[in-house]
């Protein structure tokens, strides 16, 4: 993958069927075969591809501004293995008002390097302007 097609911060994507992601702070229920539903929140991965120990995957498909970009997460030593190129967003919804927000869930995945959770095949559909108010 060439370095201009890396997402940048403020990029707007799509996430769909066949990307996969980590999450935090999910319920371990949904993202483990271990045969227990236990819905303590736990970290994991999520891979779209339909129904899986009762959810419905298709629901993390839509839209997601980029809200951090890092080279992290490669390993020096034994198993060595370079950084990657890891973006972090959050999914673009509709707020009580109509207007839109982002959601408070963020994701994780990477698009570079040697990780489970690798999208190289991002659509980006818009770019997002930070906008700031202070109010008293």
């Amino acid at each position: 993958m060439a370095k201009e097609h890396l997402l940048k911060k403020g990029d707007i994507f799509l996430l769909e069927e066949g990307h996969s992601f980590y999450i935090e702070n999910f319920p371990q229920a949904f993202l483990y075969d271990n045969g227990d539903f236990n819905f303590e929140l736990t970290s994991g991965e999520i891979h779209i591809r339909g129904i899986r120990r009762g959810l419905d995957t298709s629901i993390f498909c839509g839209r997601y501004v980029v809200t951090d970009i890092q080279m992290t997460g490669g390993s020096h030593g034994r198993d060595d293995y370079p950084d990657g190129h890891q973006v972090s967003a959050r999914k673009i919804i509709k707020g009580l008002d109509g207007k839109k927000t982002t959601s408070h869930m963020e994701i994780r995945f990477y698009q570079t390097g040697v990780f489970t959770c690798k999208n190289t095949r991002v659509h980006v559909v818009g770019r997002a302007k930070l906008k700031t108010e202070i109010t008293f």
